[in-house]
């Protein structure tokens, strides 16, 4: 009679568990035996332990006891465990290095307001008001003295040979030059 591949898989999927289930029971039992086994060979008083223990030392190869003990003791080491993986510090710094290190580090410097990214293209006067023309990335900008321009630039002051902006944020200022001479 021939199986199916797949029959014949499934079949040894379910025998698997038992094998192993029947494995153990074995196992099991030969514990079992040698605990009886030992059981029964422990010796019921003292004098037979210690004639046990001899039988045991008996059977082990000759060691020669008095050479055992004239050996010298090792004792443990005083010194700390080094880990043989870690680099270690450093060698010593100096003691100026030392005065160097420990003092803190300098603040950073204040911020800085950027660079104006405006450029200048014309002045008009629209009844005694100056109207300055900026460009800035291609987009124009028409501003009056005291606008904000750019949500952080303010105009402060107008006059032929400069613009005077106040960045907003830091309240530094910064000069536009409008190239004009008078």
């Amino acid at each position: 009679m021939k199986i199916a591949p797949r029959t014949r898989r499934w079949a040894l999927f379910a025998a698997l568990p038992l094998a192993a289930a029947a494995a153990l029971r074995a196992n099991n039992d030969d514990e079992a035996a040698s605990r009886e086994r030992s059981a029964d060979a422990r010796p019921r008083d003292a004098v037979s332990a210690a004639t046990a223990a001899t039988r045991e030392r008996e059977a082990l190869p000759h060691v020669d006891m008095e050479r055992l003990q004239a050996l010298p003791r090792r004792h443990v080491s005083e010194q700390p465990f080094v880990d043989p993986f870690f680099a270690g510090p450093a060698a010593a710094p100096d003691s100026a290095q030392t005065a160097e290190t420990a003092a803190p580090p300098p603040p950073p410097p204040p911020p800085e307001a950027p660079a104006l990214p405006f450029r200048f293209i014309g002045r008009q006067d629209a009844d005694g008001v100056p109207l300055i023309f900026l460009e800035q990335q291609e987009q124009i900008h028409i501003v009056r003295i005291g606008e904000t321009v750019a949500d952080a630039w303010r105009l402060d002051k107008a006059d032929d040979q400069a613009l005077v902006f106040t960045y907003v944020p830091l309240g530094q200022q910064r000069k536009l030059a409008t190239g004009s001479s008078g």
